[in-house]
């Protein structure tokens, strides 16, 4: 009888053992999950970043562009309307524009 208690504590903490190896094999499963989702989440933020920086540069230069079309519209009806003044006849760019 004293042989059995030992043999069952024995047995008691080998079951805990394996339960512990099985617990800690899959904590080190998901940790290695997460770390390549967080690598793949990186990598993506930073293609997000560069393609974010891109399309304000473009925003930038289309901005620019419309600014400069619209101080050159702007000159074109000035012409116009001084054209008009003088009677030198019709302008189309201004009839094209004000339609």
């Amino acid at each position: 009888m004293f042989q059995v208690k030992p043999l069952l504590q024995v047995t008691n903490n080998e079951e805990k053992l394996n339960k512990r190896e099985t617990e800690l094999r899959q904590a080190t499963e998901q940790l290695t999950h997460v770390r390549a989702d967080h690598e793949s989440l990186k990598s993506e933020h930073q293609q997000l970043t560069a393609d974010k920086m891109l399309l304000t540069e473009q925003l930038r230069a289309e901005q620019d562009l419309c600014a400069e079309t619209e101080e050159v519209l702007n000159l074109f009806c000035s012409l116009c309307t001084i054209l008009r003044q003088l009677s030198f006849g019709f302008c189309v760019v201004c009839s094209i524009v004000f339609r």
